[in-house]
Order: C-alpha cells, then sequence, then structure tokens
C-alpha cells in the first residue's frame, strides 16, 4: 500500500475539562523548552501558523483490542462568519432580526421551539425531550474497524475539520506510538466512528510524523456523482502531455507553506483605518470651519462710555 502522503487538514470540539498533555507539561520540559521569557514550546509557533490551543476533546481510541486515552485539538482556526455586519443602506444603522411570530409577535428565546416540516405551511413540533432520545450513545471513543490505502481514500469526503490526538498520559506513550508508526509504514488510513455532540460521525484517521490526525467525513450517502465527463475518443497528443510533464517537473518543489496565506483581513483592516483617517479628518476640518464662522459672527462688546469731569 505505498502512496504519496499527503497534507493534513482539520478537526471537531467538545467542551470538556482536558488538561494539557503530560508532553507539553513544564514537568517534563528540558532547559531548552523554556525561555527567558518563561514561555512554553507551543509560544514559539513557527512563522505564519496559529499557537496551540486548548484540548476540546478527550476519549480513547480503539482498535480491535487495543484501546489507550487521547486528546484532540483542533487542527486549523475556525474561520468566523467575517466582523461585517448588516445596515440599513444609506441611513447607516445596524438592523435588527428579531424572532417574530406572526401571531402573537415578537419572542424570547424561552419561547422558541423547534418543527419538522413535512409538507407546505405543515409542522410538526417535536420537544427538547424528543429530540435528546434520537442523540447516539456516547462513550468518548474513537472506534477504528478497518484500513484503506492512503491512495485508495477518496479526498472529497473530507468534511473540513480535523483534530491532533495526543496520548493523554505517560502509560498510553508506547500502544500511540506503536499504532502511528505501524500505520506510516503501511501508508494507510484507517475509518471509523465517533459520537459528537449527539452525533454519530464517519472519521479517518491519519498518521504523520508519527503523530495521529482524526479528519471527520461526509458520509458517502452526501457525496454527489461527478458529472460525465464529454471527452473526445483520441488519446491526448503525446507532445501537449510531455509539455506538461516538463511544466510540473520544472515546478515540483518542496512548499513553504508560511508563504501561502489569505490576506483579505489584512486589507479589509487597511481600508477602515483609510475611511476611519478620511472621516476624521472630515470632522476636524469641520469643527475648524464652525470655530472661525462663530468666532467672526460675534458681536463686539460695546466699550464703556468715558465719564465727563466736573469742573
Amino acid at each position: 500500500m505505498a502512496c504519496k502522503r499527503t497534507e493534513r487538514q482539520k478537526r471537531p470540539q467538545r467542551n470538556a475539562q482536558c488538561r494539557t498533555p503530560a508532553s507539553l507539561t513544564s514537568a517534563n520540559r528540558t532547559p531548552a523548552d523554556r525561555t527567558s521569557a518563561g514561555r512554553t514550546p507551543a509560544d514559539r509557533t513557527p512563522a505564519g501558523r496559529t499557537p496551540v490551543g486548548r484540548a476540546t476533546w478527550c476519549g480513547q481510541i480503539r482498535l480491535g483490542e487495543v484501546q489507550f486515552p487521547v486528546k484532540a485539538f483542533a487542527a486549523n482556526v475556525t474561520s468566523p462568519g467575517g466582523p461585517l455586519c448588516q445596515v440599513h443602506a444609506g441611513c447607516g444603522r445596524k438592523i435588527q432580526q428579531r424572532k417574530h411570530c406572526p401571531r402573537h409577535g415578537e419572542l424570547t428565546a424561552a419561547d422558541i421551539g423547534k418543527a419538522y416540516p413535512y409538507g407546505p405551511d405543515q409542522l410538526i413540533s417535536l420537544t427538547g425531550e424528543e429530540l435528546k432520545s434520537l442523540e447516539s450513545p456516547d462513550d468518548k471513543t474513537i472506534s477504528i474497524t478497518r484500513f484503506v490505502a492512503q491512495c485508495e481514500f477518496d479526498f472529497c469526503l473530507l468534511a473540513g475539520r480535523s483534530l491532533f490526538l495526543l496520548p493523554e498520559n505517560r502509560v498510553a506513550h508506547p500502544d500511540y506510538g506503536a499504532v502511528a508508526m505501524a500505520m506510516q509504514s503501511s501508508s494507510a488510513w484507517g475509518i471509523g466512528e465517533v459520537v459528537f455532540s449527539g452525533r454519530r460521525r464517519l472519521v479517518a484517521l491519519e498518521s504523520r510524523s508519527r503523530e495521529l490526525v482524526l479528519h471527520l467525513l461526509h458520509w458517502p450517502t452526501q457525496r454527489r456523482s461527478c458529472p460525465v465527463l464529454d471527452a473526445p475518443r483520441d488519446a491526448p497528443p503525446k507532445r501537449r502531455v510531455a509539455a506538461f510533464e516538463r511544466h510540473i517537473a520544472d515546478n515540483s518543489q518542496a512548499i513553504t507553506w508560511g508563504e501561502l496565506h489569505d490576506d483579505w483581513d489584512q486589507r479589509l483592516t487597511a481600508l477602515v483605518q483609510k475611511k476611519l483617517a478620511s472621516r476624521n479628518g472630515a470632522k476636524t476640518k469641520t469643527a475648524a470651519r464652525t470655530g472661525k464662522s462663530s468666532r467672526s459672527k460675534r458681536k463686539p462688546k460695546p466699550k464703556p462710555a468715558a465719564s465727563k469731569s466736573t469742573a
């Protein structure tokens, strides 16, 4: 199962009381791991990367008869919806999106429930207890039941969320290391299931540099079929294929991932700062003109009449 390795993706969440793994605690750091400012290795993040966050999930991995405890750390920063908000164009006031019932008017959060639309304008209400009964039992276990060659993995199933998995304690290190090394030497990915937030999820387990990474997957039934390619029957011209092969060879080199970034936030910040400076400058000029005008219109105080001396 020898296949090319690929780059890692992302990972899940749970509000858990998780401590930092033993491998990252101050008791296990060497003097070289500390700086004069007392920072940890997590603070000295490679350029272009976000510092290590807190563990978001605690549980165990099960592979057949073997299981060991792990903690999960988000592999990527969750992209926010953006700092922009909706306003009334021309007015500039932020609009309000209120919860409103067409019959009873505005509602509070306590008044809002959930329902299933089973037809046009037809709803069946569901209580919180009924929805709770649909949740899968959560035993905090990542159960890996089969393995697939990395070159046979369908990357279209990646759901865009990944987790770094680390052993929870030193006792788990031997099994963790053995699994990671065996998967890496076999170029295999593990496929299994786990429960997150009451929902059963399909996951893939990958070994990278002797670290385990968990990828959340879409269920295969969610995958769309590829449109039929209406390709000509004749094979592409060999000279064209050779030209692209040379182009690929000439541009095949190690990638410095830190150089790849999205600068939209920086450009948005620059735009906002420019508009703020322009607005503040306009206010200053207006205030100066207003002050000058008020001073020019101010009537001079009448001089007191000179008193006549008596002879």
